[in-house]
């Protein structure tokens, strides 16, 4: 509980600094830059490979793949769509998630797009960088390292929708300045004077201390 506490102080501490009406606060657009510098949108669908799987069982696997890709470069069929069919998602789950209040929930333009960071961002993936690299409305199968999968990718674009720019604020103002944050509050820590009652202590006169011996 006091662990939760002390990090809702240090969030609120944060924001007193570095919030958009904060002592210290960032400007606006050099927070805009930081999200677009280190944080792109996209559709993604992923599949893993597993250590029961077969060559051919792989090459299956990527042969859909490419079939999904195909269909949406030619316009056949949308994410939406393969990634239902992918996921075997079933009308009732959609109904239920139809049923959210969005008025009280902001939410993406795009409900099937995702956050990929750069890397100690929170969001960080392999991909990133392959994805960052994209033209926006391009397509693309990428193979993850060490063999472990596929990700099909449709590159959106992260300004477009201002949901980003007020969903990463926060984030993209503790990559700028968590660094200097915590320095902040260190050297504030420094400086802090234990209050001793000698009345208290003075009473356990403590010798021969021993300490146990750990192998």
């Amino acid at each position: 509980t006091q662990y939760m506490k002390d990090s809702y102080y240090a969030e609120t501490y944060f924001e007193h600094l570095y919030g958009a009406e904060g002592e210290k606060a960032i400007a606006a657009d050099e927070v805009k830059t930081k999200m677009n510098d280190n944080f792109v949108v996209a559709n993604v669908l992923t599949a893993s490979y597993t250590s029961e799987m077969k060559d051919d069982e792989k090459t299956a696997l990527k042969d859909k793949f490419n079939g999904y890709l195909a269909e949406l470069q030619g316009g056949k069929r949308t994410f939406e769509a393969i990634y239902k069919e992918y996921n075997d998602v079933k009308e009732e789950e959609e109904e239920s998630h139809e049923g959210h209040d969005h008025e009280a929930n902001p939410h993406p333009k795009d409900e099937y797009a995702s956050i990929i960071g750069a890397k100690d961002t929170g969001y960080d993936a392999e991909y990133y960088d392959a994805v960052k690299a994209m033209a926006t409305g391009e397509m693309k199968i990428i193979e993850l390292e060490n063999n472990a999968g596929l990700v099909l990718v449709v590159k959106q674009d992260i300004k477009a929708d201002k949901y980003y720019l007020e969903s990463l604020d926060s984030t993209a103002r503790h990559t700028l300045k968590d660094e200097e944050f915590n320095k902040t509050v260190e050297d504030y820590a420094k400086g802090l004077k234990p209050d001793v009652s000698d009345y208290a202590i003075n009473q356990f006169k403590v010798k021969e201390i021993k300490e146990p011996e750990y192998q």
